[in-house]
């Protein structure tokens, strides 16, 4: 099974495909901060305020429910290195 991750930005109400067939999409910004561990986990490297959002992670066929998971980043004047989101 392969996952498709989505990302909401609140503030532009836009919606980017990160993640598709398995493979990180080039095509996103910052796209070399993305990774994909263990098939459907998503990795984000480096992270920063503009990471905080909403993720869709759903079945790549498009057929299985979307499992949001929301990301909350604060700022404690500390650099931040890497989050991992669980899907499905």
């Amino acid at each position: 099974m392969q996952v498709k991750w989505t990302y909401h930005n609140a503030v532009s109400n836009n919606m980017s495909v990160l993640v598709q067939h398995g493979r990180v999409k080039t095509s996103c910004d910052n796209f070399t901060r993305f990774s994909v561990e263990n098939v459907s986990n998503l990795v984000i490297s480096d992270v920063t305020m503009t990471d905080a959002g909403l993720y869709f992670c759903t079945e790549d066929d498009g057929f299985g429910a979307k499992h949001p998971v929301m990301l909350s980043v604060l700022d404690d004047g500390n650099n931040f290195s890497r989050a991992i989101f669980a899907g499905l």
